[in-house]
């Protein structure tokens, strides 16, 4: 029997929506450089994800921000500091919303299972982006305070000794098959993909394929 759900964050409950991809569209306006924004940020995402599975020593996301920049840079032959020019891509980790069904889907949950929060991201941004509706969540863990990413098995398994419930009272529920699903599914938790962009995944890693938080409900419930 499930009692507590664990939600991957971005993607997941909160949309990123256009803010990275406007904060490389800044970074490139200051250069003075036309390239597409889009591509840039596609790039920039692929080598974020890349730094953080090569990583041998925990740094904070923030820094692996700069890293990122810097090989940007070097991939499209571009002069500057990376330090210099990261601001608007920091700055827009803080203008993130929530999904228009999460609240009041999770007020609905909250009434009969625990919830909890399990990011591959910094604290202090998150915690800007939750804002008021902290009271919504038993646990909010991120990888700055459990000092490892998704989909290590470190992640999964830490939060695990926190939350002190079974594997198989828990789901968790992510927007990505490579950290959230499969790392969930290594630790042995049944887990729910959500698939928000209408990507066409098949249910063949996760155990249920879902749309949105209503459609999370309707298995719950």
């Amino acid at each position: 029997m499930i009692k507590a759900l664990i939600f991957d964050c971005y993607g997941t409950i909160i949309s990123t929506g256009n803010g990275s991809v406007n904060a490389a569209k800044i970074i490139l306006d200051n250069l003075k450089i036309d390239i597409d924004p889009i591509l840039f940020y596609k790039d920039w995402k692929n080598i974020h994800r890349e730094n953080i599975f090569n990583l041998k020593y925990f740094c904070k996301e923030e820094k692996i921000f700069i890293n990122d920049l810097n090989i940007l840079f070097k991939m499209y032959n571009i002069n500057g500091n990376a330090k210099r020019f990261i601001k608007p891509m920091l700055k827009s980790l803080y203008e993130r919303d929530f999904y228009d069904d999460v609240i009041i889907n999770l007020k609905k949950i909250k009434k009969d299972f625990d919830i909890y929060i399990a990011s591959n991201s910094d604290t202090k941004p998150l915690m800007k982006n939750i804002g008021k509706q902290k009271y919504l969540f038993n646990g909010i863990y991120t990888s700055e305070k459990i000092r490892a990413y998704k989909p290590s098995k470190i992640f999964f398994e830490k939060i695990l000794q926190k939350i002190k419930f079974n594997k198989d009272e828990i789901l968790f529920i992510g927007d990505s098959i490579e950290d959230d699903i499969i790392g969930a599914n290594n630790v042995g938790l049944k887990t729910v993909l959500i698939d928000r962009k209408n990507s066409q995944y098949i249910k063949s890693e996760a155990n249920y394929l879902i749309k949105d938080m209503y459609e999370l409900i309707d298995i719950i419930k």
